[in-house]
């Protein structure tokens, strides 16, 4: 996560942790943020940078993120769970590679334009 937000030059970002040792996958996960607690998260990045809720895109894979999506500027469905993560989510992507995010983040940082889902429904894919 860190390697993405020096790429695209975002500011704070909050999200659980694959466990890497010896350069390999474990299957663990350090979890910072729980099922329960996202829109905690959200409210968190919120006031530590005194910034629009529009500003934020939220990105995930399950029904956890649907409240999220409903409310951020952009959310993003990478290999979704179930079709009801797709039909909440402003962009869908489907890929063995999480980089194929990038350009639906960069595309909202540098445009005036926010995702939004109950005003902008054909901008999903």
């Amino acid at each position: 996560m860190e390697r993405i937000k020096r790429e695209i030059k975002v500011d704070d970002s909050i999200a659980n942790e694959l466990i890497i040792q010896n350069g390999l996958l474990t299957g663990n996960v350090k979890v910072n943020v729980s099922f329960h607690n996202k829109d905690k998260a959200l409210r968190h990045i919120l006031q530590k940078f005194n910034t629009k809720i529009i500003e934020c895109a939220a990105v995930g894979d399950d029904e956890t993120l649907i409240l999220l999506f409903k409310k951020v500027g952009l959310g993003i469905a990478f290999n979704p769970t179930e079709k009801t993560v797709e039909k909440h989510a402003d962009v869908v992507v489907k890929s063995n590679d999480l980089r194929q995010v990038l350009s639906h983040l960069l595309k909202q940082r540098n445009s005036q334009i926010h995702y939004n889902s109950k005003q902008y429904l054909s901008q999903k894919t």
